[in-house]
């Protein structure tokens, strides 16, 4: 008996051959994809540290070298910083640090700026993350969601105020910018004020505003600005946003 394979056996062969090599193809590019992505999510989760920034121990510390990097996200370059921190109880220590710096921020990102960072004090150069540029309070919040609330009680404080506070002028002594934004535009930032009381006496203050990105240099150490008080107590303050800027026409009045 002739046992030489018909034309229909060798295409089936051929076809069984190239499938089995096309999903073999398409399952091994899927498994490529999915390390790509796991690699990529672990890889963003240690960039940003947001356990570190939720429970870690607040320091203050200073940049010391600047490396722009070749990756971006959403097309925003990463920045490799190596600072020097020196917390309040141990050591002094050096670690880097990665974090995507939009242009408004890139003033920034220099050797010599002051900067908050949260780290885990076991593995200080290894779990640690930037929470705000300038040295901000211990109790500076640091996740979004905690800023966001402290905003949101300040932006209520700002309302009263506007209606019952009185104007005064104010010097910027630190301005301590975030590292969250409002609609992408809006810097979050805690000021240090010296408030040029009724009697001409300054007296020190803190507040919370959300300023917008292009007027940042209003509100640049040694600025005067313009705020209401409570009388009431005058360390309660606000940014007086009506008398320090115009408004366009459907944009919102951002601090």
């Amino acid at each position: 008996m002739d046992k030489t394979p018909s034309l229909f056996d060798r295409l089936s062969a051929v076809l069984d051959t190239e499938v089995g090599l096309t999903f073999a193809i398409i399952g091994a590019s899927f498994l490529f994809s999915g390390v790509v992505i796991v690699f990529v999510l672990v890889w963003l989760r240690r960039m940003f540290n947001p356990a570190v920034l939720r429970t870690g121990t607040p320091a203050p510390g200073v940049i010391r070298t600047v490396e722009i990097t070749g990756t971006r996200i959403n097309g925003v370059f990463v920045y490799r910083f190596e600072v020097e921190v020196t917390p309040r109880e141990g050591d002094p220590f050096r670690a880097w640090v990665r974090r995507p710096v939009p242009p408004h921020e890139s003033m920034h990102a220099v050797p010599g700026q002051p900067v908050t960072v949260r780290y885990n004090p076991e593995r200080p150069q290894k779990e640690i993350a930037l929470a705000a540029y300038g040295h901000a309070d211990v109790d500076t919040p640091a996740t979004k969601e905690e800023l966001f609330a402290l905003v949101t009680k300040q932006q209520a404080e700002k309302e009263r105020l506007s209606a019952d506070g009185l104007p005064a002028t104010a010097i910027v002594v630190e301005r301590t910018d975030m590292p969250h934004r409002v609609n992408r535009i809006g810097v979050v930032s805690r000021l240090r004020l010296k408030v040029i009381g009724a009697d001409g006496v300054p007296y020190d203050a803190t507040t919370m505003a959300v300023i917008h990105q292009q007027r940042l240099e209003r509100y640049a150490p040694g600025a005067e600005v313009p705020v209401r008080f409570d009388p009431a107590s005058p360390t309660t303050v606000a940014i007086d946003a009506s008398r320090s800027m115009t408004v366009n026409p459907g944009e919102d009045p951002l601090a």
